[in-house]
């Protein structure tokens, strides 16, 4: 399991989380049947540790979380949610080994508008982590 499946399956399993995106935690894209709100999960770089002999087995990669929202505050909240999920976390995250996992800033809420005049704009918070974890070597 690579880490962002594991952190899927965090945030799949964290209530304060699904009480309000239900089950549409996405990695890349969300699907074109997904409502506001929603989260959105990036790997933004993913480096394994080394030493004389090899791999360690340790890991560090930085996670990229949109969480979107159809106001500014409910973008802000779904981020609160993820961010109480994960921020400080250590544990088992599915089936990765999470060493720590650190909030590395936020920002937002940023308007993202309407195409076309059918449509509203929404609105997206993103937030960055730092993620230790153990991988097989």
């Amino acid at each position: 399991m690579t880490p962002v499946q594991g952190i899927v399956a965090k945030l799949l399993a964290t209530a304060g989380v699904t009480a309000l995106v239900a089950q549409r935690i996405r990695t890349t894209q969300a699907d074109e049947t997904d409502t506001l709100p929603y989260v959105l999960l990036f790997i933004v770089s993913d480096g394994s540790e080394y030493h004389m002999a090899g791999e360690t087995g340790l890991a560090r990669c930085r996670l990229q979380v949109d969480c979107w929202g159809a106001s500014p505050l409910e973008a802000l909240d779904v981020s609160e949610a993820v961010r109480a999920a994960l921020s400080g976390f250590r544990g088992l995250a599915g089936t990765v080994q999470i060493r720590r996992c650190h909030r590395i800033d936020r920002n937002g809420p940023e308007l993202f508008g309407p195409v076309n005049a059918s449509q509203k704009g929404k609105y997206r918070v993103r937030m960055d982590f730092s993620i230790d974890y153990h991988e097989s070597v």
